[in-house]
């Protein structure tokens, strides 16, 4: 294969992708307004309009306004990355390789640029630069810059661009880079608006000045703003795959600068992974010796990250254990671009890895949107259930049993809670007494501003210390969870063989932390809604609570002061051996989150307790709706009945549609191979089918 039949593969491939991406989203906001206008159409039935009163089991069907927000989300055709990392990652080097571009960002070692740099799409005649005052103040603060000129030849002028960039986004000298002036110049925001062949997929990537723990505080205040307001995904560049102090550090400044912010996705990117220094490479090799050598140097470099518990803990549910289910981490080596083909064949493998993670990020919304339709939409298909003929006894039968299930459950809710709690708290005091040292350390090796030290020992003690002891503690509860209902069979078969209850507990919005824990656990089990009802309830409570202690150390403001005081006494953290008594300051605040946490474990039983005491009350009530709700329909007219059916084929298709594009979502917008049917059933068909790696 010639090398330009090599770059055409690749950027067809990486237009698969996002194409794959556009086609699940058009497929969701397509059904999405579908159904909203099927709903118009039902619900200008008067008599459907007093079926589904504000106050039934059916109100999901009226109340639509957070689905047609959402759905409007969807629309978006970009998506977005930003590089961040530690100084002499190799960012600018991957970004020119990245984009297929010469180069033209400045690079070296050290800090070199200080603001953010946006990278966009533009045709040659279009190529500008904009200087924008600010990510929140779109005002130009000089003109525009028009690069046409260096696009008009055969071969782009880079190096022309490149001088013409550098004003723009070296730092300036002579400038304390903790002064005023200096914070102004780096909040501008550098726009470069260009022809490049990945950009053109509709991806914006932005670039991040490198980052340390004593940077001047605006970068840190520009990498905030950055991801609250264009939510990018993360890609977190390090060069040593040991993950030294260095890369820790730089990790830590970078959530702690986020600290406030919701949970990001981050991509964990090896740089300088140079196939020179891969032991078992060998110069003429074949690919498949090579794709083997690869794969092997991946999972050894995996191998590293999992033992750096601070990257390695950013997400509560952690990283997989293994390379092969794990799609947020990948290698790569700009100076081994030359050695062809291996070189290349590595860097485009993992450029579509990253552009296959942003793409699944960029379907959150999408997904979103499916979990909140599909639920309505079954309400739907509850509307025409209970609209069948069935006796008066028989529904008061039902009643009766839906309200000794919700006793039962709610036993189980407060011995497996109770668990829950007790095993929590003595691993985190154990796990804290383990890492303290190892915090310490890490803290004292880095240079921190003085008042942000606090503010990183609590950042450590989540990423060190809460986050992974919650979730292995929920993992195990889930675990038990589960066991417990399978050995209760009749908690499922309860819910099977009872309308009223099966209703009333499939009246809920799953939380996505639940649907990670179920994964699709549900929907392979006829008890399946008792099993979603049982896992969303208990593990809402116990996530809140969780995520709740992950915010310790916010303590009063009187603690607050006495440590900033005690910090302040101290000589300056810039000495490469800091003082004993900043270890001693730090592991005195140790022991005060300590405390602290002792005290939330009493809190978030008080909230435990009090969730489940709602949580049956909201049961029984939509029990008792559901009851109410069923009886005026055990005389309803069939004319009635009929018009509710006659939308039901409509809202099948929709569903299996969104279905559909949640699978498609999961298998990376993979087209399953549908083979010949073998059903002779009358009422539907039965195919087989390839999808992926799944038969």
């Amino acid at each position: 294969m010639t090398e330009g039949a090599v770059v055409y593969s690749h950027e067809k491939k990486l237009q698969t992708i996002i194409h794959s991406n556009h086609h699940i989203r058009n497929i969701v906001r397509r059904n999405v307004h579908h159904f909203l206008s099927l709903r118009e159409e039902l619900l200008d039935n008067s008599i459907i309009q007093c079926l589904v009163a504000s106050d039934d089991p059916q109100s999901p069907l009226i109340d639509t306004v957070r689905i047609e927000q959402l759905n409007a989300r969807v629309t978006s055709d970009k998506i977005q990355l930003a590089l961040c990392g530690e100084n002499s990652s190799g960012k600018t080097a991957f970004l020119h390789a990245f984009l297929n571009i010469g180069k033209m960002l400045p690079s070296g070692d050290g800090p070199v640029t200080a603001r953010i740099t946006k990278l966009t799409y533009a045709v040659p005649g279009e190529a500008c630069i904009r200087i924008k005052k600010s990510l929140r103040d779109h005002t130009l603060t000089d003109d525009e810059i028009n690069l046409s000129t260096y696009f008009s030849s055969e071969k782009p002028n880079w190096m022309g661009i490149g001088r013409a960039l550098a004003k723009h986004v070296k730092r300036p000298e002579g400038i304390d880079e903790k002064s005023l002036e200096f914070a102004e110049w780096a909040r501008s925001v550098v726009e470069i608006h260009i022809p490049s062949s990945t950009l053109a997929l509709g991806v914006d990537v932005y670039d991040t000045p490198g980052f340390l723990s004593d940077d001047a505080p605006v970068l840190k205040e520009i990498l905030h703003d950055l991801v609250e307001l264009i939510h990018p995904t993360l890609v977190f560049m390090y060069a040593n795959p040991s993950t030294d102090d260095a890369t820790k550090g730089c990790f830590l400044a970078v959530k702690t600068a986020l600290h406030d912010l919701d949970e990001m996705s981050i991509f964990f990117l090896n740089s300088k992974a140079d196939l020179n220094r891969m032991p078992k490479f060998k110069q003429g090799m074949n690919e498949n010796e090579f794709l083997t050598i690869l794969a092997d140097e991946r999972i050894q470099r995996y191998k590293l990250l999992l033992d750096a518990p601070f990257l390695v803990n950013d997400k509560l549910e952690g990283l997989p254990i293994s390379i092969d289910q794990c799609q947020c981490f990948d290698l790569c080596s700009v100076n081994s671009q030359l050695i062809k083909p291996h070189g290349p064949t590595m860097n485009e493998a993992t450029i579509r890895r990253i552009i296959q993670f942003v793409a699944n990020n960029d379907l959150a919304i999408a997904k979103r949107v499916c979990k909140l339709v599909l639920p309505v939409i079954d309400s739907f298909f509850d509307l025409l259930h209970i609209t069948t003929h069935r006796t008066q006894e028989h529904l008061l039968q039902l009643y009766h049993d839906a309200q000794v299930w919700a006793k039962k459950y709610s036993e189980i809710y407060k011995s497996q809670t109770d668990q829950f709690l007790s095993d929590l708290f003595s691993k985190i005091f154990q796990q804290l007494n383990m890492e303290s040292e190892s915090i310490v350390q890490l803290i004292s090796s880095v240079r921190i501003p003085q008042n942000l030290i606090q503010l990183t020992v609590k950042t450590a003690v989540r990423l060190q210390v809460i986050t992974p002891t919650v979730r292995e503690t929920l993992r195990n509860f889930m675990k038990n969870v589960f066991e417990h209902v399978k050995s209760h069979s009749d908690m499922i078969q309860d819910v099977v063989s009872n309308e009223i209850l099966f209703g009333a507990l499939r009246n809920q919005e799953i939380s996505d932390f639940s649907a990670l824990l179920l994964d699709d656990y549900a929907m392979k089990n006829t008890g399946g809604t008792s099993i979603l009802y049982i896992v969303n309830t208990i593990s809402t409570p116990v996530l809140v609570c969780s995520r709740n202690i992950q915010q310790v150390g916010i303590e009063d403001e009187t603690t607050s002061r006495v440590f900033l005081e005690d910090i302040r006494q101290l000589p300056t953290v810039q000495d490469k051996n800091p003082p004993k008594q900043l270890n001693d300051q730090i592991y005195r605040y140790l022991s005060n989150i300590g405390t602290m946490l002792a005290e939330k474990k009493n809190e978030m039983q008080r909230a435990i307790e009090l969730w489940r005491d709602q949580e049956r009350a909201k049961l029984l009530s939509r029990i008792q709706m559901h009851y109410d709700a069923a009886r005026p329909f055990l005389s309803l007219t069939q004319e009635t009945h009929s018009l509710i059916e006659q939308h039901i084929s409509h809202f099948i298709v929709i569903e299996c549609q969104l279905c559909a594009a949640e699978d498609m979502a999961k298998m990376n917008g993979l087209i399953p191979e549908i083979r010949s049917g073998d059903s002779k059933s009358t009422m539907f068909s039965l195919f087989t089918a390839d999808w992926g790696d799944k038969k």
